[in-house]
This record gives structure tokens, sequence and C-alpha cells, in this order.
């Protein structure tokens, strides 16, 4: 993550250094979109045209906890075991987009402005379901006694779908009202409607991490090896079957997703000119 920053600030210091030795307008221009929170900056060498590189990023995670006063109650599922019974689940959720962008601004009449360009492409976004119970195993008889084997809530782990784009590269193209860099003044602000073209999304499904053997709990009874084996086996049949169905699931879903390898760019901009270099 780090390499990555440092090439980037590296990459907009070279841009810069590059347009202050022409001539042109030069300057910086904020924006928010549904693709994060950044920043640019632009260079300027002719009325209708200008070049633009930057950086957005926005990072959110939100807990069932967090939703809890503003929905009343904790978002949950409940996925039934091939065991019988339910394990309940507590939904949140983590929601990361954004990178470097290169655009081109062409603006021939008035405040209409179209915009193309290229950049890295970084949507990382899932659905995490905390256990909110044990899950509960077939019991076994140990010793004329019924023993109920369990995983406890604690050892299970998060249940994860997540969903990311085919390619963490993409071309973009856009269309704005306003100026996509000031003009006539020495700031500018513009609105804009635009598309990454990032292949496919693709979503997959991860079982809790802690259906394993080493966390069954038999309530302080000790079962003999057969009977361990059986509860293991058991367990193992539950974790294949659950993510048989949710592979399932998930390729029904990724079939749906593929007629749409776009991701929507609603944009906001205020552009400020800091200096101006040679006539233009």
């Amino acid at each position: 993550m780090f390499k990555m920053k440092k090439a980037q600030l590296l990459l907009v210091l070279f841009l810069s250094a590059t347009f202050i030795g022409s001539a042109g307008d030069l300057g910086v221009s904020l924006k928010g979109s549904t693709n994060g929170i950044g920043a640019d900056v632009y260079y300027r060498p002719f009325k209708s045209l200008a070049i633009k590189a930057g950086y957005e990023i926005i990072d959110v995670n939100i807990t069932s906890q967090s939703l809890q006063p503003l929905v009343g109650d904790a978002l949950s599922v409940s996925v039934p075991m091939p065991s019988g019974g339910d394990l309940g689940f507590d939904l949140g959720a983590n929601f990361r987009t954004g990178g470097m962008s290169f655009q081109v601004g062409f603006q021939p009449i008035g405040l209409f402005y179209l915009t193309a360009g290229y950049g890295t492409f970084l949507l990382d976004a899932a659905v995490i379901g905390s256990p909110t119970s044990d899950l509960q195993l077939p019991s076994q008889n140990v010793n004329g006694n019924t023993v109920n084997p369990f995983i406890p809530q604690d050892k299970i782990g998060d249940f994860v779908i997540n969903i990311k784009p085919t390619s963490k590269t993409a071309p973009y193209v856009g269309v704005g009202l306003g100026s996509f860099v000031p003009r006539k003044s020495g700031v500018s602000f513009g609105l804009e409607v635009g598309a990454y073209y990032t292949g496919a999304f693709v979503m997959a499904a991860q079982l809790p991490v802690g259906f394993i053997a080493d966390n069954i709990d038999y309530g302080g009874a000790t079962p003999s090896q057969s009977q361990k084996q059986q509860v293991e086996t058991e367990m193992n049949n539950i974790r294949n079957d659950l993510q048989a169905n949710l592979d399932t699931q998930m390729n029904d879903l990724n079939d749906l997703l593929k007629p749409y390898p776009i991701y929507p760019v609603l944009k906001l901009t205020i552009g400020i000119r800091l200096a101006e270099f040679g006539k233009k």
C-alpha cells in the first residue's frame, strides 16, 4: 500500500513539474463522487482543453451496532443448518473504492464538457455476518448420556460475501455541466455524470473459518475417538453442503451481473486556478 501511494505521489509531482514548464493554467480540482473524495492537479494548455491527474478514495465500515440507532434493531439473518435449527448472523458491511485517475476534458461550448480517461479502480465491497449463537452439531450418546457438541459463538468467525470488479484498471467517460476547470475566473464548479468500464463484477462467499474440528466443544464430556470422528464427519458434511449451496447461489448472481460491466459515477468538482504561465 505504501509503495503504491508513493508511486502515485511521484507521478502527480512529475506531471506538476511538466505542466509548470509549459504555457497554460495550473491548479487543483477538489472532487467528491461515488468513487471517493480526493483532488486532481490540472493543466489547461488551451481554452477548451485541460488535463487532470489525481487520486480519490472512500473507505466505510458499518457494523450492525452502528445501524441499530437508525433502524431500531440490529440487522440480522438466520441460516438454516443441515443438522437442524438456524444459525443467526448480525450484518455489517465494508465498502472501499477509489484509485488514481488521469482525465482529458474538452469544453467546446458554454457550460457543457466531455471527458475521458483511465484509472485504477479499487472497489472492494463486502457484507459481513457475525454469529449471534453457537453452532449446534448432532447429539451423541457418551457413556449412556446424551451430549450436544457445538462450536462456541466466539470461535465460529465471520461469514463474508464480497464483490469485486473483473479488472483493477478501467477506462472512464463522462459528460458535465459547468466547467471542467477554471476558464474565465479563478474558480470553477462542475457536475459530472460518467462511468468506469470495469468488466463484470464478481461475487464470492466465504464460510466462517471456525468451522473446524479443533473448535468443537463437547461440554466437558470425553467421547471416544470413533464418536469424535462421527461428529467431525457431520460437521464437514454441514460445511460442504453450505459451501456448495453458496457457490450455486453466487454463480447465479454472477450470471445476473454479467450484463452490467460498468460502475456509475456522479461527481462534483471545485477547480481553483493557482498560476498562469505564458499566453494562451
